[in-house]
């Protein structure tokens, strides 16, 4: 979602989100025939992913348990361990995969656990197109290019707390479509988890909302728009 930072002089165009990012650059002065509300463009890796159960025959997972994958940014923060210890009691139904980032720490004290259930660890990643089309949800922050990615992979989003202001916006939005549940605690993941093993049409449900505000489309038509933009006016355009 839009904020102040955003707002500069000689922007010719603003390419956002959805029509909630389109309301929010109006109020603050933008003029409507300079906004695009299609969609933040991702790597065509998500959109066209590879076969999951392959992914996971690579990895080793289970073909038939909920896949959950942990991601908190490049730095591997967030409540990952207590997460992972609250689902124990979930052991024959779930595994997880966990990128723990430039954080080796991390990747270390989790590399010599045992939760009971299959836990793939590991460190800085350049396939998170493949990690996330083996994974059923994920649980994050709600950083702007992991959401859209995981709006893409059709995977539903378990949110724990992002930075303050920039990613609020992201959760609000996530949250009124459906398409994520926020974690106001990480010993809410149990009840999270639970429901959707007993339940499993519920997590069917959601991704079919996170479908209707998914845009696999936008980096193409982002293309095709700077394409056009700057050949009929026969200048760059600032976007």
């Amino acid at each position: 979602i839009p904020h102040w930072v955003w707002v500069n002089r000689g922007t010719d165009v603003y390419w956002v989100l959805a029509d909630e990012s389109r309301k929010a650059l109006l109020a603050m002065g933008i003029s409507e025939s300079q906004i695009k509300a299609q969609g933040i463009p991702v790597s065509r890796q998500f959109v066209s992913p590879p076969d999951p159960s392959k992914v996971k025959k690579e990895l080793g997972l289970d073909q038939n348990r909920i896949t959950l994958l942990f991601t908190s940014g490049s730095f591997g923060l967030g409540p990952t361990q207590m997460i992972l210890k609250s689902l124990e009691p979930f052991q024959a139904k779930i595994q997880a995969i966990v990128v723990c980032g430039t954080n080796a720490k991390l990747k270390e004290e989790l590399g010599h656990k045992s939760y009971g259930f299959k836990v793939q660890v590991l460190g800085f990643v350049n396939n998170m197109p493949e990690l996330m089309s083996a994974s059923d949800l994920i649980i994050a922050k709600p950083g702007g290019a992991t959401m859209c990615e995981a709006l893409v992979s059709n995977l539903l989003m378990l949110l724990t707390n992002g930075i303050p202001g920039q990613e609020d916006g992201n959760e609000r939005y996530l949250i009124a479509h459906g398409a994520a549940i926020k974690l106001k605690h990480f010993s809410e993941a149990q009840a999270v988890i639970k429901r959707f093993i007993e339940h499993p049409s519920e997590l069917t449900e959601m991704k079919n909302k996170i479908k209707q505000i998914a845009k696999p489309e936008a980096a193409a038509k982002l293309a095709d728009f700077v394409n056009f933009a700057c050949h009929s006016e026969g200048k760059a355009r600032r976007i």
